[in-house]
């Protein structure tokens, strides 16, 4: 049975001296936007939430009242300085200090909380907007591809990935890519390349930050051989090429030496003498972890194996993955 909250009577005095001090906040806060803009206004959310949060025996009124007090005020609404006290109860202060929290947008605040139950959850996607400069629909997409939950899965990577000499690298090493494509619209390799060249800038995004495309089937010669790269980006973080080669199927051995092919092409044909080594990532539908692991770990060159999810498999990916 829930236990019945008790409502106390505000007290005139402390509410009158209290109404001031917030004030006096939001004037000083208010006059320092200007100069420092985001940060300061979120810390000012986050103290007005401490006050309701002092005085949540005081009830609904209290939130009411203060709101009408302050309607003056830009962002005092009713339904705003709930959300404060929310915000004010979600994280403590040393997190909102540690992380990037005063960083991103009270918008995106709001919508993380509101979303996310989870607070390890919250502070990953807080750190991962700041880090990728999300907007706020891109935001709700990663929530809602469960971008969080995917990140919890260990990715499957070679030795020379795990030698990379640049720290950036794990902004690419991802276990999946998620893309909003139906799976009764991919019955074919042909098909499903051609989607993800309709959703490049969702496809980029996944692939992670500081991606630019090159090209598509792109044309390269080993010899006298021709062979043409799935999809070809570029890193200008990392300062490497990327080549990815989707295959709609599962996990085969014989993808793994036609990637590692395509990077040594890459590497020899194409990168200069200021570029990083080139980085391969197979893009399956699925595979068995313990044969892709025996193939990849010892490998030297550095490659990643990645599954790709569509729209509506997101759930049974999740799944498998509890399972293993």
């Amino acid at each position: 049975m829930k236990k019945k909250e008790i409502i106390e009577v505000i007290n005139e005095q402390e509410y009158k001296d209290e109404l001031d001090i917030i004030e006096k906040r939001i004037e000083e806060t208010y006059r320092q936007v200007y100069a420092y803009s985001n940060p300061k206004l979120i810390m000012l959310y986050y103290d007005i939430g401490r006050y309701i949060n002092k005085h949540k025996t005081w009830g609904s009124e209290y939130v009411k009242r203060l709101s009408n007090d302050l309607k003056h005020r830009k962002g005092m609404s009713y339904d705003n300085l709930y959300r404060m006290a929310k915000f004010n109860k979600s994280f403590t202060y040393e997190e909102i200090v540690a992380q990037a929290v005063p960083q991103i947008p009270w918008g995106h605040i709001v919508t993380i909380m509101s979303k996310c139950s989870n607070k390890e959850a919250r502070l990953w996607y807080i750190r991962k907007t700041y880090e990728n400069s999300w907007s706020r629909s891109v935001l709700i997409k990663q929530i809602n591809a469960k971008a969080y939950e995917r990140n919890m899965i260990e990715p499957i990577v070679s030795k020379g990935i795990k030698d990379y000499d640049n720290k950036l690298i794990d902004k690419i090493v991802k276990s999946s890519y998620y893309l909003s494509i139906k799976s009764n619209e991919i019955n074919t390799e042909k098909e499903l390349k051609e989607q993800m060249m309709y959703k490049l800038i969702e496809l980029l995004q996944e692939v992670g930050k500081g991606n630019a495309f090159v090209g598509r089937e792109y044309k390269i010669k080993g010899g006298k051989k021709t062979f043409y790269i799935d999809l070809l980006f570029y890193n200008y973080l990392l300062h490497s090429f990327l080549v990815i080669e989707v295959k709609i199927g599962e996990y085969k051995p014989e993808y793994y030496g036609q990637l590692k092919n395509y990077v040594s092409l890459v590497d020899k044909e194409i990168r200069s003498k200021i570029d990083n080594k080139t980085i391969g990532i197979l893009l399956c539908r699925n595979g068995d972890s313990y044969v892709i692991k025996s193939t990849f770990e010892s490998e030297e060159t550095p490659l990643i194996y990645t599954e790709y999810i569509l729209l509506d498999k997101l759930d049974d990916y999740l799944e498998k993955n509890k399972k293993e």
